[in-house]
């Protein structure tokens, strides 16, 4: 473990060097605070013994800006000062440091406090490593739901598609073999308007054509085949919107942003769900005019859906949602309140973490409200949630307003 002496006197820094160095310590001795700090950031020291009264910078300052820098890794640092009073020992503790020694020390609780200063910084090291083990443990079981959510979402039409296309081949084999008859009808026929007589297997031709149009339901092939055809494209185009959604999720499309006005974009979100609301549901939009706002209107517009769209997922039977805007400052807020089934205290603060999702696998993959809030932050704006289990729910969105509206 290395160790840094900062001690402007030369006696004192050299005996905390050598009986340092003899515990087995590297040990390295600077004389001032402002090169201590450059000390700190070319090398990984863990524990710091510093003198209170030294030029330049003193120790509570070296302390403070310490304490300032982002290290990945904590500093146990010791004040060696000849102050001995309470308040100063306050005033050193407060500054940033974690023990003090006064002068003149004893070797044996220098070492002992040197120990403890170890042992803390040992455990906080366990401690950011279990946390670490921790934070990918949960992000390798956040990829799992994820991989078990996408697997179901794009098993469902692939399944689907993959049944229909194995009826297509039945029905193109029958096909083929009608085609094949009406082909040696057809010759068959040809040959006897050459000839000008009826030809003898023109009457058998002609019944096994009919009889095969019966006994392979043509008409019903054909009705059918255009069915499995409109379910396939469409079982493709769900695989598509499941592809898109979690590209955009990843790698955000960059477009152009220019003036808007929310109660334009809210009003065509909210059309777009009146065709498809569950039975009992409704949405009453009260925003009826709001300043613009400076954005790129069709990701606002996806923001928005995904808001809705988890309102209504929340609402078991009848419910109702409501849509309202205000301005708040220099912004726009717009909030969408629900009255469905309201989200567990342990879970509101997971709702916008990526994968997170309580409804079943195959229900959703959990990155709905994680895209909208990325839209919100991509516009400097926020997400704020609040909910009571089994009452309601509310999602407030705030987006700057644009610099001509202010």
């Amino acid at each position: 473990m290395k160790i840094l002496v900062v001690e402007d006197d030369l006696v004192t820094g050299t005996l905390l060097n050598k009986i340092l160095t003899k515990q087995g310590y590297e040990v390295s001795h600077i004389t001032d605070g402002a090169k201590a700090l450059e000390a700190l950031l070319a090398a990984s020291y863990r524990i710091i013994l510093t003198d209170w009264m030294m030029p330049e910078m003193d120790g509570p300052t070296l302390c403070r800006h310490i304490r300032g820098l982002n290290l990945p890794y904590y500093i146990y640092i010791i004040l060696l000062t000849a102050k001995s009073s309470k308040d100063d020992a306050v005033a050193g503790l407060e500054s940033g440091a974690d023990d003090y020694i006064v002068k003149p020390f004893d070797k044996q609780e220098l070492m002992a406090r040197i120990r403890a200063g170890r042992r803390l910084v040992e455990l906080e090291d366990i401690n950011r490593n279990t946390l670490q083990k921790l934070s990918h443990t949960e992000k390798l079981a956040a990829v799992g739901h994820l991989a078990a959510g996408v697997a179901h979402e794009i098993n469902n039409p692939i399944g689907f598609i993959n049944s229909n296309l194995n009826s297509l081949v039945g029905y193109i084999h029958d096909i083929k073999q009608m085609l094949a008859c009406y082909r040696e009808l057809a010759q068959t026929l040809d040959q006897s308007i050459c000839e000008k007589q009826l030809h003898a297997k023109l009457p058998k031709l002609l019944k096994q054509a009919i009889k095969m149009e019966q006994e392979y339901d043509i008409d019903f092939v054909m009705q059918d085949t255009h069915e499995l055809v409109g379910d396939c494209l469409s079982g493709a185009e769900r695989i598509k919107t499941i592809v898109h959604e979690m590209r955009y999720f990843a790698h955000p499309e960059k477009q152009s942003i220019e003036p808007y006005n929310l109660a334009v974009i809210l009003n065509k979100v909210v059309s777009q769900f009146a065709t498809c609301l569950p039975s009992g549901v409704a949405i009453d939009n009260t925003v009826d005019d709001l300043p613009e706002i400076e954005c790129n209107g069709p990701h606002i517009e996806q923001a928005f859906t995904k808001l809705i769209q988890n309102a209504i997922d929340a609402i078991d039977g009848d419910g109702q949602i409501v849509i309202e805007g205000r301005i708040a400052g220099d912004g726009v807020e717009i909030e969408i309140r629900d009255n469905g089934r309201g989200i567990a205290p342990e879970h509101l603060s997971k709702v916008f973490d990526p994968f997170f999702t309580t409804k079943d696998v195959g229900k959703g993959v959990g990155l709905g409200l994680t895209t909208a809030l990325n839209i919100i932050k991509m516009h400097n704006g926020f997400i704020h949630a609040e909910s009571k289990p089994g009452e309601a729910t509310s999602f407030k969105v705030c987006l700057p307003l644009a610099a001509t509206a202010r």
